[in-house]
């Protein structure tokens, strides 16, 4: 029976994400970026590697605000500012409330011409095992447990073997909230104060949650190959350095059960074996391998995130 009183719960904590307009997020990012590049050339190896995550998070924490529809996020803060006024039984400045939600989405539906738009994000981040032999114990031991039927044991593993970042996207389905706002209206002007709650809740109701999980050390080995790319001319030994790490992420992913088998990550160390030998011998052909080798990591990482939809 493994003991629970010796594990450690994996670190979990988590944030919303206020939004952003798109240009915001934009400006803030190339801030960001231009930041790093110098930086980077100061740092060893081990600085670099030890906030490679952090780093990575905070990018991607900017890309997922700059895709949120400011236009859009604030009707669904109309919609549910109408019914509260509803509730107070002010159902004129209800009325003009819904006027301004139907005047946006007049304008989403003429600039987006996609079935739905995202309205809120949040990030929460989950800490588990960055040890390679330890996730590769573990991933033994949880397969051991699961084969005796014994769940109760196995969800503590599972839970370190957890190292993540889920993204909770929430969407609006353009046409429908359309709809809804509009028909809302019309019952209200026809003083169907309940039949408009109604309708209003149901818009709500539409809104899509969908959870993205995005392995941790995937996203770790991807920004030590940027990193690495930027420093093979100068400093081929810390390039080098961040390649070996890179491979032990791609590991480390597999073992914490985000890769399905070896064959799914033999291509991508092979690749990186050739680009530490290209490092070394000052081949020509270097930026060339890192461009594709940076391609590739990016299908690795689409190939083995999971979409959940609420």
């Amino acid at each position: 029976m493994f003991k629970k009183t010796a594990l450690a719960m994996a670190a979990i904590f988590g944030f919303v994400a206020a939004p952003l307009s798109a240009q915001e997020a934009t400006q803030t990012n190339t801030v960001s970026i231009q930041s790093e590049q110098q930086n980077i050339y100061n740092k060893s190896a081990q600085q670099l590697i030890k906030g490679a995550t952090k780093e990575a998070l905070k990018n991607l924490r900017q890309e997922e605000l700059a895709k949120i529809i400011k236009e859009a996020a604030e009707v669904v803060q109309l919609t549910r500012q109408a019914l509260l006024l509803l509730a107070q039984n002010q159902v004129e400045k209800a009325l003009s409330v819904l006027q301004k939600a139907e005047t946006l989405m007049a304008k989403l539906l003429k600039e987006y011409q996609v079935k739905r738009v995202p309205v809120d994000v949040a990030i929460i981040e989950f800490n588990g095992v960055t040890d390679l032999k330890v996730a590769q114990k573990l991933n033994k031991q949880v397969k051991e447990l699961v084969s005796k039927n014994d769940f109760v044991d196995a969800r503590f593993i599972l839970a370190l073997l957890r190292d993540e970042i889920d993204i909770t996207t929430t969407y609006m389905p353009l046409a429908a909230y359309a709809e809804a706002i509009k028909f809302a209206k019309q019952l209200l002007q026809a003083n169907k104060v309940q039949a408009a709650i109604l309708v209003l809740q149901s818009a709500l109701n539409t809104l899509e949650v969908e959870t993205v999980i995005v392995p941790k050390p995937i996203l770790e080995a991807q920004m030590l190959v940027s990193y690495a790319k930027q420093l093979f001319r100068v400093k081929p030994d810390i390039a080098t350095k961040l390649l070996e790490r890179a491979k032990y992420d791609i590991e480390l992913a597999k073992a914490l059960g985000y890769v399905s088998s070896e064959k799914d990550i033999e291509p991508l160390i092979e690749e990186i074996n050739a680009l530490e030998e290209a490092i070394k011998n000052g081949a020509a052909t270097t930026e060339e391998q890192f461009n594709q080798l940076q391609q590739n990591i990016q299908k690795f990482k689409e190939n083995n995130i999971k979409v959940q939809t609420q």
